[in-house]
């Protein structure tokens, strides 16, 4: 199996990738926030 990737495909590839992991990343955060501002607003 030696098909050489054309470069412009596996640089999209590439690029979404680190775009899906930056996202992962972001909503992670976005989701604990959420979590510890739900928390302390049902103990107050």
């Amino acid at each position: 199996m030696s098909s050489t990737f054309p470069v412009g495909v596996l640089t999209y590839l590439v690029l979404v990738a680190g775009f899906f992991y930056i996202l992962y990343f972001v909503v992670r955060a976005a989701v604990r926030d959420g979590i510890r501002q739900a928390k302390q607003r049902s103990l107050d």
